[in-house]
């Protein structure tokens, strides 16, 4: 018979327990590094979830401006949360570097606020854009009508009219979305807002 050297070690019962020792405490070491990066999965919905069908979902319930900041807040957390993380956690004699992790899922965090964010812009966007429409078409029908006789001059006071009806609400329309370009500055990075 051939005696090969794991036969050898085999036989000397140090060596045999030695090795033991070695597995038990490399499973025990394993064990914990898993639980370590099971704290991770708290924040696993940032790269599970899609951000489109979480913004639909959101939009269903049908969003006032105080959802949007809330939303927001979420996101803003989550970011100041994993910053909370330390950068190195030991497990016995094993250092584990998280800073690539936390970077990684404060950028994760941002794209769902900035996500969030963009439709939120557009929204705002377009209720201005309807509010200066409406303020470029009533100027220009304005300049261009000439009182000629009686009917064009009831067809401008009737203009006029609706205009101050429509000048009394003008700022019940504009606050909100004032308010919703305060918290997009106040929510997204600095500079990311332009002044368009």
């Amino acid at each position: 018979t051939r005696i090969t050297f794991f036969s050898k070690i085999a036989r000397d019962i140090e060596i045999v327990r030695v090795c033991l020792l070695l597995t038990g405490s490399i499973q025990g070491l394993r064990n914990l590094v898993v639980d370590y990066l099971a704290t991770f999965s708290d924040y696993s919905w940032l790269w599970t979830e899609s951000k489109d069908k979480a913004y639909a979902k959101f939009m269903k319930t049908r969003p006032e401006l105080s959802d949007y900041n809330r939303e927001l807040r979420n996101f803003s957390d989550v970011e100041s949360a994993v910053e909370g993380i330390g950068s190195v956690h030991n497990i016995g004699a094993l250092s584990l570097l998280t800073k690539n992790v936390k970077i990684q899922l404060k950028h994760m965090a941002e794209l769902w606020k900035v996500s969030f964010s963009t439709k939120l812009h557009e929204e705002a966007r377009a209720q201005m854009n309807e509010i200066l429409d409406y303020i470029r078409t009533t100027d220009s029908w304005l300049k261009r009508t000439q009182p000629t006789d009686l009917q064009s001059l009831r067809s401008i006071m009737d203009k006029l009219k609706e205009i101050r009806v429509r000048e009394s609400g003008i700022e019940a329309e504009i606050t909100p979305v004032l308010d919703m370009y305060s918290m997009l500055e106040r929510f997204l990075p600095q500079g990311y807002m332009d002044k368009d």
